[in-house]
């Protein structure tokens, strides 16, 4: 053992009113999400065990020196052989019952560790659902990544220039975030242009974007193991009027669901609100996708705004709200933010404004301005 800190974490203290309420004796921890909310320390590799009493972070010696400086409220065992090492540590304990983390484990893992750690009961729990609800620091660092797409975004549309391809735009928005200081940049952006709009995961190609087309845009980084998440649809020039009615749709849609994200909503409510609106001018059948889900150390996290999930929504989840309408032959609008459930409604921590933007007019209002 090489260090052990204080005891008022209150992210193991929900950990282990979890292992109360499954009746268990501890919990293992396998994902490199739930390891660092619990402990602070963000690392690709290890294991942390949790019992009434202790927390214990296993990691090998690539972080020996890292991980006392970072760790907190829990003792470190540096392993050299981790399976054996994790198995005699905790049998020391005498417990009969171990949980693990439902989401990330394969069940050929599952059979591994039943075999490697020799604990008689082996139960799956949801320890990610305990994210759900954010911390005021937890805020501050979703605000901050989202904060850097704002920005990277609005730099990359003032030079935008015609001839550009779809590919070439991509590698402009990577720049941007590594200027603006992300600690890591998703793999692709989604960003379609023109008929290709229709295409809600679209990736770019080497399409060249032509005046009179929409264009797309879905994109985020992470700022200290904080997800950002926001799409923007942006005119190249003058766009037909249909393509105007359906941004003005979409962003209608949007609108009512931000303004109902209050707590006591159930995701699948706050889904059949912004479904309405679209169905309501009889597009409904172009929104394809559901309306959105909660972001956080993932970019996809529970709850989910979908039509299948009844999870009651609480103060300081952060959800996306991004309905979208995909019309094959036109083209696409889609429009997210990360949104904040307060019990005023809604809170955009993504700022930039919604409004359909033309890129080529004289005057580009970028105004960081959302409620």
């Amino acid at each position: 053992m090489l260090a052990k800190q204080g005891n008022s974490n209150t992210n193991l203290f929900k950990i282990r009113q979890l292992i109360l309420d499954n009746n268990i004796d501890a919990i293992l921890l396998t994902s490199k999400q739930n390891r660092y909310w619990a402990t602070g320390f963000l690392n690709s590799s290890g294991y942390l065990y949790v019992d009434l009493k202790r927390a214990i972070l296993f990691v090998d010696g690539r972080y020996k020196t890292d991980v006392i400086n970072k760790a907190k409220d829990c003792e470190v065992f540096i392993v050299k052989n981790v399976f054996e090492d994790i198995n005699q540590e905790i049998n020391k304990f005498g417990i009969q019952s171990l949980g693990i983390e439902s989401e990330y484990l394969t069940n050929n893992f599952i059979e591994m560790l039943q075999e490697k750690v020799q604990v008689p009961i082996i139960k799956p729990v949801s320890v990610r659902s305990l994210r759900m609800v954010k911390t005021k620091l937890e805020l501050a660092k979703l605000a901050k990544a989202a904060e850097i797409g704002d920005k990277a975004l609005i730099e990359v549309l003032r030079n935008f220039k015609l001839g550009k391809t779809e590919d070439e735009l991509e590698n402009e928005i990577f720049a941007s975030f590594i200027k603006q200081k992300a600690d890591k940049i998703f793999p692709r952006v989604v960003l379609v242009s023109g008929e290709r709009g229709c295409l809600p995961h679209g990736k770019p190609t080497d399409k060249v974007i032509h005046e009179g087309e929409l264009l797309t845009i879905d994109f985020g980084c992470v700022y200290d193991g904080y997800c950002s998440d926001m799409t923007r649809t942006v005119a190249i020039g003058e766009v037909s009027e249909e393509l105007r009615k359906i941004y003005q749709i979409v962003k209608e849609a949007q609108a009512a669901g931000i303004r109902n994200a209050y707590p006591g909503i159930t995701g699948a409510e706050l889904h059949k609100i912004v479904w309405n609106v679209i169905d309501g001018y009889g597009y409904a059948d172009y929104f394809v996708h559901q309306t959105g889900h909660g972001i956080g150390l993932e970019v996809h996290e529970a709850p989910r705004v979908a039509s299948y999930d009844n999870t009651i929504l609480e103060e300081n989840m952060v959800v996306t709200i991004e309905p979208g309408i995909y019309i094959p032959g036109v083209g696409g609008v889609r429009i997210e933010d990360m949104v904040q459930v307060t019990k005023d409604g809604g809170k955009c921590l993504t700022k930039l404004n919604n409004e359909l933007i033309n890129i080529l007019g004289e005057e580009l209002n970028f105004a960081i301005n959302r409620y």
